[in-house]
C-alpha cells in the first residue's frame, strides 16, 4: 500500500476543514464558549480513536480501514452542513476518519529501513498538502458560507477516492467502496466486543518507566497547546476582525513544519530539544503581537511554531511507534484528552481573564516539560540495561 498516496488526501480534507466546526458556531450566534466546546467535542473523538483504531489497525486489512476512513469523511462532511449538527458532526469527523492515519501509520512501521527518516519524508509531504488544505479553506470562505463549504468537501472526499483506490490497490472506486462497508461491519463488530474490555491500565501505565514519563510529559505539552491554540479563531474574529485569516496563519503554520519534517526525522528524539527553544521564542513573538495589536508579529508566531512542531511532533511519533502500536495509541489518546480539557476551559478563561493572561498560562504549563524530557531520557539507559539483562 502507498501510504503516502492514501494520507494526502486526508490531510489536506483535514486541513480544510479543522475550523469550520468553529466558525459554524461564531457565524450562528456562538462565542468563545461554544468554540471551546466544539474544540473539546472534537478532542474527545480524538481521544477516543486512538484507543480503538491503534489496536484495530493491528487487526485488520490496512487497504480496507483507510477505504473505511474516506468514506466516513464523506458523511461527516454531510452533517457538518446542518449547523444543528455542528457538535456531532465535530465528533464523527474526528472519531472516524482517524483511521486512515493508524493504516498508514501502522503500514509505515512495517517497512524496512530508518524510522526517523521514513516518517520526516511522509509528514513533510503530507505537511505540504495540510498547508494546501489551510490555504483551499481560506479561498472557500471568502466566497461562500462555512455550512455550504462542508458540501463541497464532501464532494472533495468522494472524487478522491480514485487516488485512493491507486494509493491501496485496489481495482477502482468500486472496490474501495466495497472495501470500506465490508470494514466498517468488521468494525461494528470488533468495536461491540470491546467495549467492555476497554481499560487505561491495558495499556502499559505500569509495564513501562519510560511510557509513564511520556504520557505525562504529552499531557502538559497538549494541554498548553489547547490553552494556546483552541480560541486562535476567536482572537482573529474578535481582536483583529478578521476571523477567515485564521487560515491563513496556520498556511504559513503547516509550510513552516513541511520544510523541517526531514531534519527533524534525522535527529529522533532529540528533536525535542530544538522544538522546545523555538516554542518558547514563539510565545515571545505571541506576546508582543498582543501588546502592539500587530498582524505582523502574530503570523511570526504562526512561522515559528511551525518550526516548532516538526521537531516536537518528530519526537513523539517517533518514540511512541518504537514502544509499539499500542503505547503509540495510548500517547496520542492522552494528549488528546488533555487538549479536549484544555478547550472547554478556554472559553472561561478568556472571558474571565482575557487573551493575554490565558497564553501566559499556556506557557507556565509548557516551560516544564523539558524537565520531564530531560527525566525521559535519563530512563532510557535503565531501559536498555533491563533488557540486556534480561
Amino acid at each position: 500500500m502507498n501510504e503516502l498516496l492514501g494520507l494526502v488526501p486526508y490531510k489536506f480534507l483535514a486541513a480544510a476543514y479543522s475550523f469550520l466546526p468553529s466558525l459554524i458556531v461564531l457565524a450562528y450566534g456562538g462565542g468563545a464558549v461554544g468554540v471551546g466546546l466544539v474544540g473539546a467535542v472534537t478532542q474527545l473523538g480524538f481521544f477516543l480513536a486512538p484507543l480503538f483504531w491503534s489496536k484495530f489497525a493491528m487487526k485488520t486489512s490496512h487497504r480496507r480501514l483507510m477505504a473505511f476512513g474516506y468514506l466516513s469523511m464523506v458523511l461527516g462532511f454531510i452533517l457538518l452542513s446542518w449547523p444543528e449538527l455542528v457538535y456531532i458532526a465535530a465528533f464523527f469527523l474526528a472519531f472516524f476518519p482517524t483511521s486512515i492515519y493508524f493504516a498508514a501509520m501502522s503500514e509505515v512501521k512495517r517497512r524496512k529501513g530508518d524510522l526517523g527518516e521514513t516518517l520526516g519524508k511522509l509528514e513533510q509531504l503530507s505537511g505540504l498538502a495540510w498547508a494546501f488544505g489551510y490555504f483551499a479553506g481560506f479561498l472557500a470562505i471568502q466566497m461562500i458560507l462555512p455550512n455550504a463549504f462542508a458540501i463541497i468537501l464532501a464532494g472533495l472526499a468522494l472524487s478522491s477516492l480514485p487516488l485512493v483506490s491507486v494509493a491501496i490497490e485496489d481495482s477502482g472506486v468500486a472496490g474501495v467502496l466495497r472495501d470500506g462497508i465490508k470494514e466498517l461491519k468488521e468494525f461494528e463488530i470488533w468495536f461491540v466486543s470491546q467495549l467492555g474490555k476497554l481499560k487505561v491500565s491495558k495499556f502499559y501505565f505500569k509495564a513501562d518507566t519510560k511510557a509513564k514519563y511520556l504520557y505525562l510529559f504529552g499531557i502538559l505539552f497538549s494541554i498548553s497547546s489547547a490553552l494556546t491554540f483552541a480560541q486562535i479563531p476567536t482572537l482573529f474574529e474578535l481582536s483583529f476582525s478578521a476571523g477567515s485569516f485564521v487560515y491563513i496563519a496556520f498556511f504559513i503554520e503547516s509550510l513552516a513544519s513541511s520544510a523541517f519534517y526531514f531534519i527533524a526525522g534525522k535527529l529522533k528524539e532529540s528533536s525535542y530539544v530544538f522544538g522546545y527553544v523555538i516554542r518558547f521564542v514563539a510565545f515571545m513573538a505571541l506576546f508582543i503581537a498582543l501588546v502592539r495589536h500587530s498582524m505582523l508579529w502574530l503570523l511570526l508566531f504562526f512561522l515559528l511554531i511551525g518550526f516548532s512542531w516538526s521537531f516536537i511532533m518528530m519526537f513523539f511519533e517517533y518514540v511512541g511507534l518504537k514502544m509499539g502500536e499500542e503505547i503509540f495509541g495510548t500517547l496520542i489518546a492522552m494528549r488528546v484528552l488533555a487538549v479536549a480539557v484544555g478547550s472547554a476551559f478556554s472559553g472561561f478563561l478568556v472571558n474571565t481573564v482575557g487573551f493575554m493572561n490565558m497564553f501566559i498560562l499556556a506557557l507556565i504549563v509548557f516551560v516544564p516539560t523539558i524537565v520531564l524530557y530531560l527525566d525521559f531520557e535519563r530512563a532510557a539507559p535503565k531501559r536498555m540495561r533491563k533488557r540486556a539483562k534480561a
